[in-house]
Parts: structure tokens; C-alpha cells; sequence
């Protein structure tokens, strides 16, 4: 403040511009039309969901990217072969005050890390998640280049310019946003950290890895910015009575969750941008929604659609993600990752009664849930939503998150 006083009406004019600029942004559009945008999506019923389970089509397409490997390293070495990820090698004086350094202009206008430094992000064989090195970490921030990864069907090339976030369901306007949309709304910048649900995971047995980063390296803290998602849905307006909002990312996967209302009108952030810079593919670009404070794996990436409604979505990769409650009610759903979360599926799924926990793997653990799934859809109490003709290999409970299945 400067000390001078402002006039009211003044004041009041100018938010009232503001706010009806913001209203002119994105596109308009009908219910019909944002479900014929959405329905438009294959429904292939991908596999390799959990967290860390491995997968028969992860472990052909490891063993080729091995093969790919092996092969490359017959090949002619590069000039620049011996620098880590990153980094540029250049030629080393015996003394650095004796002749000039390299010109500015020579890494093309994108800065590059020392040659010297090493650490990189380790992935693990199903190449479905990557951990950060926390043990050789400094301060409060994860480099972009090392915050951890878990991806679900791997990383989709999206053109920004013909990515749109469409705002449906129970909402006065729907609306399509671009990213240039988003961008011009006012931005917040927040510190927040992310955990993937499976941090940890590896060692549910027995204490086996070598190294901090590969036990709870699944742990990243990243500035971002982004737009209040509270923001976005006032633009819409909110019809009374809603409660959740599905989520739905752009990759292959199609990962959706269902979120509270509370949580989309409280802390939720619309990200575009990590620790300065626009944020990278592996991380949601060209947008992410960001829920602090909550498991990585709800913080869809690469969104694309917001579904606002009066109950949730019971969607394939929501209950894989979950808890289920048992028989007398339909499967809760698991947002903070606290050490109840996997017993308490594990007691749902019966294991903790025939002392079969910790299970063996990951995959051991949603085998048998998604045979409890069966027996929970068979019960008088809980019947789950039709299922989309593609889907019959799925399990009953778990309905995919095409349109016509909901």
C-alpha cells in the first residue's frame, strides 16, 4: 500500500472488469457436447494400474527396451557420450585460469548441469515408476529433472495447443479452457511435496534395497504454479447439491479419480508450471491438477476433463487405487496414505484371516481384490454401475471411465 486512499467506486469498478474479462475466457459449451468430446476416448481396458506391480506387457516391453540398449552400446560413441544425463562433456585444462572458458550461447540458450554430477533418477525394472535421489539431495526443492515419476501407460506427447480442459456436469456453463485460457487467469504459486501411494512399497516384506532413494524415493517437493481450481469452477457455477468431481488425464490410461468438492474449493490447483519453467511431460504437460497434502496418484496428470456431479464415480482406476470397506457398503475411497490404508485393503480382501499378509507382491494384493470385487458385486447391497460392451474382462465392480459406462 502506498498510503493513499482508493475510492470504493473505483475499486468496485475495477473488479467488476475483472471479473467480467474472466468470464469471456474459454469456450462455452453444451452438456451434450462435452460428453460427445469425452466419449470419443478408445475404452482398451489398459492394464498396469498399481503402483510398482509388474505387468506382463511392462515386463516385454522392459526386456525390449534392454534389447535396445544392448544393442546401442556396439554402436560409435558420441562426442558428448561420456556425460551423464543433462550434461555436456567438454575438454578439461589442466589449469582453468590459463586459457578462456567456453562462449555463452554454445548449450543453444537451455542451460545444462555440470558434467560432473551423476545422480539421476532411478527407474525400476517394470519402467513404470523413476525415484528421485533423495540421499544426494540438497535443501527443500526437487530439481524437475529428478522429482520422482509413476506413470500408468506411459508418457503422452501432447500438442498445447490442441489440449483443452473441458469443465462439465452439474455446472450452469460448461466450458472448454486452452492452456492460453488458463494461463491468463491470476496464478498462485505454492510449495507442496508429492508422494506416490506405492513409496515404500518394495520393502512391505522385508527391508531389501540399497538406498534411501530407492525405499522412499517415490517423495519429490516442487514449486508450482497454477490456478485455484475454485477459480475455474466459479466460472462454471455449481448447481446445488454437488459433492464430487471426476478427474480424467489425457494418457493412455485414461486415469481418473473421483474428488471431493471440499478439496476442488479449498487448496486444489489447475498446474502449468514446476520450480519456475513451464512443467514437463513426465509431470502432466501441458497442465495437472495438484491436490495437496493428498496421494500422487489422485493429482491427475495431463488433465483434460472435470466432471462435476452429485455422487462419485466408481471408475477402474478409482477402486484400484482405493480401499474397499467390505461387503455391507460399496468400496471407500483412499486420498492420505497413512499405514491403515493397505492392511485395511488387505483385511478387505481377506488376507489378513488366512495370515497371507504382507502379500507377496503388489499384484498378489489386487488379484485378490479384484476377486473380493466379484463377490462384493453379487451381494444384494452393492450393485455396480453397467459396464461399456469393451469391458467384459474387467473385473464386475471396477467399471471403466467411458461415458456410457456411468
Amino acid at each position: 500500500m502506498t498510503g493513499r486512499s482508493m475510492d470504493p467506486e473505483r475499486v468496485c469498478a475495477r473488479a467488476q472488469a475483472i471479473a467480467e474479462e474472466l468470464g469471456r475466457l474459454g469456450e462455452p459449451i453444451t452438456e451434450t457436447q462435452a460428453r460427445e468430446i469425452a466419449a470419443r476416448q478408445k475404452c482398451d481396458c489398459q492394464e498396469g494400474m498399481f503402483a510398482l506391480a509388474p505387468t506382463r506387457r511392462g515386463l516385454l516391453h522392459g526386456a525390449g527396451v534392454a534389447v535396445a540398449v544392448s544393442a546401442s552400446a556396439i554402436l560409435p560413441r558420441t562426442t558428448f557420450a561420456k556425460a551423464p544425463p543433462g550434461a555436456v562433456e567438454y575438454q578439461v585444462p589442466e589449469d582453468p585460469t590459463k586459457e578462456p572458458g567456453r562462449p555463452m550461447g554454445v548449450d543453444g540458450g537451455y542451460g545444462s548441469r555440470s558434467q560432473f554430477e551423476t545422480d539421476v533418477r532411478w527407474v525400476n525394472p517394470t519402467r513404470t515408476a523413476s525415484f528421485t535421489p533423495l540421499q544426494a539431495s540438497y535443501g527443500t526443492i526437487t530439481p524437475s529433472g529428478l522429482h520422482y515419476e509413476r506413470h500408468h501407460a506411459g508418457i503422452p506427447n501432447i500438442d498445447p495447443a490442441r489440449h483443452r480442459l473441458i469443465i462439465h456436469g452439474m455446472v450452469d456453463r460448461p466450458i472448454k479452457y486452452s492452456l492460453t485460457d488458463l494461463k491468463r487467469f491470476p496464478t498462485v504459486s505454492r510449495t507442496y511435496f508429492l508422494e506416490c501411494s506405492g513409496t515404500t512399497g518394495s520393502e512391505i516384506m522385508k527391508a531389501r534395497e540399497p538406498t534411501v532413494q530407492r525405499t522412499h524415493g517415490l517423495v519429490s517437493t516442487s514449486e508450482w504454479t497454477g490456478v485455484p481450481l475454485s477459480t475455474l469452477l466459479k466460472q462454471t457455477g455449481l448447481k446445488p447439491g454437488v459433492a464430487w468431481v471426476l478427474a480424467e488425464g489425457s494418457d493412455a490410461a485414461v486415469m481418473t479419480r473421483s474428488v471431493p468438492i471440499d478439496k476442488c474449493l479449498s487448496d486444489a490447483l489447475v498446474v502449468f508450471a514446476q520450480n519456475g519453467e513451464v512443467i514437463r511431460p513426465e509431470h502432466g504437460y501441458p497442465m495437472r491438477l495438484l491436490l495437496p497434502g493428498w496421494e500422487g496418484n489422485i493429482s491427475i496428470k495431463w488433465l483434460r476433463r472435470l466432471e462435476v456431479s452429485d455422487k462419485p464415480f466408481y471408475t477402474r482406476t478409482t477402486l484400484l487405487h482405493g480401499s474397499v470397506a467390505g461387503r455391507s457398503r460399496p468400496p471407500a475411497f483412499a486420498f492420505m496414505r497413512d499405514e491403515g490404508t493397505l492392511a485395511a485393503l488387505a483385511r478387505a480382501c481377506g488376507l489378513a484371516r488366512r495370515q497371507q499378509w504382507p502379500p507377496r507382491s503388489f499384484a498378489a494384493l489386487w488379484s485378490a481384490s479384484a476377486a473380493r470385487h466379484r463377490s462384493l458385486a453379487c451381494s444384494d447391497r452393492y450393485r455396480p454401475p453397467p459396464r461399456h460392451a469393451n469391458c467384459n474382462q474387467m473385473p464386475a465392480a471396477s467399471p471403466c471411465s467411458a461415458i456410457s459406462c456411468r
